[in-house]
């Protein structure tokens, strides 16, 4: 979603078209030292000039060759001066980015709302799901009829393997005092969990929640978590991990007042700059907790309302 969003805003400053690749997701038989993916934004009302690369991998071995075969051939390209590859450098925000103009091939995750905060409506309406289930519109109605607070836990693949070392999982503190945070400022919400491990919700962070709240189970899902995502959305504020679901979530959000409460730093691995990730109306929580020096009156004074919609 990340990368469409700035792709989609450079395609629109060019007024030319965007083309994704996606080989990789298309070809199960590619090495990955992480969870495997699959293209999922046709759930979404894409533009018609939006193109999707690659989808030969589905049914023809070439692009198997080599796991990365379309950025290494568009390397080569640059290289002899038939088209510009263009590699992210870093987690921060890249200003260099504006300079990409003609036939560029962009590499890279370009994780913040400021390669895309310009065109943040047509990425919105891009981003509107085609469809929801009936049991999820009425949970949504539900969710949207009342102060809400979505809490999102990401855990299964962030508790083990590479994710484990460089993503590493929230744990119980930063709920704990996220939730002291929200409560103070949100005193009639319901609270609604969103989570890929629904057992470890209910035995260990339901019984810190002093407030109403709601587990929605995967029933509510829909296919490639679509629904998951879209009910999210429908929620007042936020209380997210460091998970790009969350963000998103939390961003396509309408709520004009909502608060957003994410974790700082959002990598276990410190040595990854990601000051640019998290816009800046929300609230940034150290993820053992809040820093000793600071009580709850002082972080209450700095919540402020992200943009409306």
């Amino acid at each position: 979603m990340f990368q469409y969003a700035l792709g989609r805003h450079i395609a629109i400053r060019e007024k030319t078209r965007l083309a994704l690749d996606a080989t990789l997701l298309f070809d199960p038989s590619a090495r990955r030292n992480y969870v495997r993916r699959r293209f999922d934004l046709e759930i979404f009302t894409l533009p018609a000039e939006c193109t999707v690369l690659s989808q030969v991998a589905q049914i023809l071995p070439l692009p198997r060759v080599f796991d990365y075969s379309s950025r290494a051939t568009t390397a080569l390209k640059s290289a002899i001066g038939l088209e510009r590859y263009y590699r992210e450098a870093s987690f921060r925000y890249d200003e260099r980015i504006w300079e990409q103009t003609g036939k560029v091939y962009l590499d890279g995750y370009w994780q913040s709302e400021k390669y895309f905060r310009a065109i943040s409506q047509t990425i919105r309406q891009d981003f509107t799901l085609r469809e929801q289930s009936e049991a999820a519109l009425a949970l949504g109605g539900l969710i949207a009829g009342e102060p809400s607070v979505c809490i999102n836990v990401r855990r299964t693949d962030f508790t083990a393997g590479p994710s484990a070392t460089t993503h590493g999982v929230v744990g119980l503190e930063y709920y704990r005092q996220a939730l002291d945070l929200m409560v103070g400022r949100c005193q009639n919400a319901r609270y609604y969990i969103f989570s890929d491990d629904i057992r470890w919700c209910r035995t260990e962070l339901v019984p810190i929640i002093p407030k109403r709240c709601t587990v929605v189970t995967h029933d509510y899902a829909g296919p490639a978590f679509r629904d998951y995502l879209w009910l999210m959305t429908q929620c007042t504020h936020f209380i997210i991990p460091n998970s790009t679901f969350g963000w998103w979530a939390a961003w396509l959000s309408t709520s004009p007042d909502k608060i957003v409460i994410a974790p700082d730093p959002w990598f276990a691995d410190r040595s990854i700059d990601t000051s640019d990730l998290l816009p800046s109306s929300w609230i940034r929580l150290p993820r053992s907790g809040l820093q000793q020096q600071a009580g709850s009156s002082d972080l209450l004074s700095q919540l402020v309302t992200s943009e409306g919609a």
